[in-house]
C-alpha cells in the first residue's frame, strides 16, 4: 500500500521531506545544486570547526577534500573548501568574517 498521495510524482515531493514517512521519520535535507566556496583550509580540523559553527547558526555547509587517495593533493595548501548553499554565502561569510576579527 503506498502512502503517497494519488496524482503526485517523486519530483512533486518537497525535498526536504524525502525518506519522511510513518515508518521513516528521519528527515533529510538536501542542499541546493548551487553551492559556493566559502572558505578554504590547510587544516581539515579547522575546517570542521568553521563548519560546525555554520550548522551551529543554521547554515548547511560541506567540507571538500579533507581526504584524497593521492597524498600529494593532500598536502597542497588551501586543498580544503567549505561550500554553502548560494542563498546563505553572504551569511556565512559575514560569520566567518566575525569570527576571525574576535580571534
Amino acid at each position: 500500500m503506498s502512502t503517497e498521495e494519488p496524482g503526485k510524482t517523486p519530483a512533486d515531493r518537497d525535498e526536504d521531506t524525502i525518506g519522511q514517512n510513518e515508518t521513516n521519520p528521519l528527515k533529510i535535507t538536501i542542499m541546493d545544486d548551487s553551492l559556493m566556496t566559502v572558505a578554504k583550509f590547510d587544516d581539515p580540523m579547522r575546517a570542521d570547526i568553521v563548519k560546525g559553527m555554520l550548522e551551529n547558526c543554521g547554515i548547511e555547509a560541506a567540507v571538500f577534500g579533507e581526504f584524497s587517495a593521492y597524498p600529494s593533493i593532500n598536502a597542497v595548501e588551501g586543498n580544503i573548501e567549505l561550500k554553502v548553499n548560494a542563498k546563505d554565502y553572504d551569511k556565512a561569510l559575514s560569520i566567518i568574517e566575525a569570527s576571525q576579527s574576535a580571534e
